[in-house]
């Protein structure tokens, strides 16, 4: 609940501000919130702007968690008494406080549950209702169903639900299905159906073969790999043995664990042997080939040996060499 101001231009072409009292209040048809006035207290040249925001926060304290019939019956109460609350804002009242009391009276959130001054029925009860009606005689077929639920597009999933008891066949609908409009529920999807075919039968007999030859395979690959001595790292174990080329042609497809300084101090000197093994300016590519690693891995390695001296550099990019000084 706030004051709100209008801003307007009169028919002298001048322009005018007006306050009022609104309340945002929730619209399910349009699915958003609405500004619904509560009261409005006329030009602002003639309200006191203090006993203004007094008298919106007493109504809020009153208004506090009120429904919309509620507010409606409120705001119909409000302005019949709509002269005697602008006197207690107007700025020649020389009040300083609002008579609460008094305003609980023209309130009167009791009478709205009084079947004599109950106002009308609001918009979702009546969406309810007509939603009811609706499903009360079963369509003979799920469509049909479904048409009378997206006919009523305004109502909410929990009035759905709370309608299942009216209607069995309701329960069977799914919110795709309500959404989309098409029926996908009893339907068998094409993994079902495929399933379903001969030739997709899977033997058990020659699954398990399937999986023991894996088993064998793996164990095989296993055996055939290079065994590491202890006390050798993997990178000089990964730089003595020949490794599988990879794409391109060139080298090794897997990096070397250079996480310790031992592990790099180590790889450091197998470049720097396979340089000295050269004896020619050799390119990052060739000692791929030759040592191992990647060549971000190359490239660290041999800036570390040209920053202590122990190899020189020259070319640029891809013309780059390297060799022992």
């Amino acid at each position: 609940m706030f004051l709100r101001r209008n801003k307007v231009r009169t028919s002298q072409g001048k322009h005018a501000t007006y306050l009022s009292i609104v309340h945002n209040t929730w619209d399910g048809d349009k699915k958003q919130s609405v500004p619904f006035v509560l009261l409005p207290l006329g030009a602002e040249d003639s309200v006191d702007p203090t006993l203004a925001d007094r008298l919106t926060k007493a109504m809020q304290r009153l208004l506090d968690g009120a429904s919309r019939n509620e507010m409606e019956y409120s705001a119909e109460r409000l302005k019949a008494a709509s002269k005697e609350i602008k006197r207690w804002v107007n700025v020649e009242a020389g009040r300083k406080n609002i008579p609460a009391k008094r305003l609980a009276e023209i309130i009167d959130l009791a009478g709205a549950t009084n079947s004599g001054s109950r106002p009308r029925k609001s918009t979702a009860a009546a969406r309810s209702t007509s939603l009811r009606a609706a499903i009360a005689s079963p369509p003979r077929t799920r469509q049909r169903l479904l048409d009378t639920v997206r006919d009523h597009r305004s109502a909410t999933l929990q009035e759905l639900v709370e309608l299942r008891g009216v209607n069995p066949m309701l329960a069977k609908l799914t919110v795709g299905e309500i959404i989309s409009g098409k029926l996908t529920s009893g339907v068998p999807s094409r993994a079902v159906q495929a399933s379903k075919r001969p030739e997709a039968r899977v033997d058990k007999s020659k699954s398990k073969t399937k999986s023991k030859t894996k088993t064998k395979t793996k164990s095989k690959l296993a055996a055939t790999k290079p065994a590491v001595k202890r006390g050798v790292t993997r990178a000089t174990a990964t730089a003595k043995t020949p490794g599988r080329p990879n794409a391109a042609g060139m080298g090794k497809d897997t990096k070397v664990r250079l996480r310790t300084a031992t592990e790099r101090n180590v790889f450091d000197a197998t470049v720097l042997r396979s340089l000295k093994a050269t004896k020619a300016p050799t390119s990052i590519s060739e000692l791929e080939s030759s040592v191992g690693g990647s060549q971000p891995q190359l490239r660290a390695s041999l800036t570390r040996l040209v920053d202590i001296g122990k190899v020189g550099k020259s070319g640029s990019q891809r013309w780059t060499r390297y060799r022992v000084k």
